[in-house]
């Protein structure tokens, strides 16, 4: 008798980030406005988070990184309140030119030593692409880094 080993891999569904509770985690617009019109300075910078597949030699973008002074920077009362915010999503709609893409973007904010780091995904590799060009453009505006 031979017994085989078999190991079954999927692909699955990352489970959605818990739902921000209403108030100003849940506001899209506010973090849109609040992104877009960082003070001077704050943001330290961009980078990309990755999916490797190694038995492809492909990676895809899943997120975006921004690093925020966390001292010294002058921030609106609203941003300080999204800093707050550990983790969520919100339901972007509207215009296409807006920093955030359309539909379901995901929050993360940490602290990072003295800053903090904000993880901001989107419900596709498409939209997170976009989403890294803009943080990028951001970036390159306000005189900091973009990897």
């Amino acid at each position: 008798m031979t017994l085989a080993a078999v190991t079954l891999c999927g692909c699955t569904d990352r489970p959605s980030a818990a739902p921000a509770a209403i108030g100003p985690c849940a506001d899209a617009r506010a973090w849109q406005d609040e992104l877009r019109s960082l003070p001077a300075g704050a943001l330290l910078n961009v980078d990309a988070s990755y999916i490797r597949d190694t038995c492809s030699g492909t990676a895809q973008v899943a997120a975006t990184k921004l690093l925020l002074r966390g001292t010294g920077a002058s921030y609106s009362a609203r941003l300080n309140r999204l800093l707050e915010c550990s983790s969520g999503y919100v339901v972007v709609t509207g215009p296409g030119d807006s920093f955030l893409p359309a539909g379901q973007v995901e929050f993360d904010v940490e602290p990072a030593a003295d800053n903090f780091a904000v993880t901001i995904r989107a419900d596709s590799v498409a939209k997170n692409i976009l989403l890294l060009r803009r943080a990028k453009v951001l970036a390159r505006h306000q005189g900091t880094s973009g990897s």
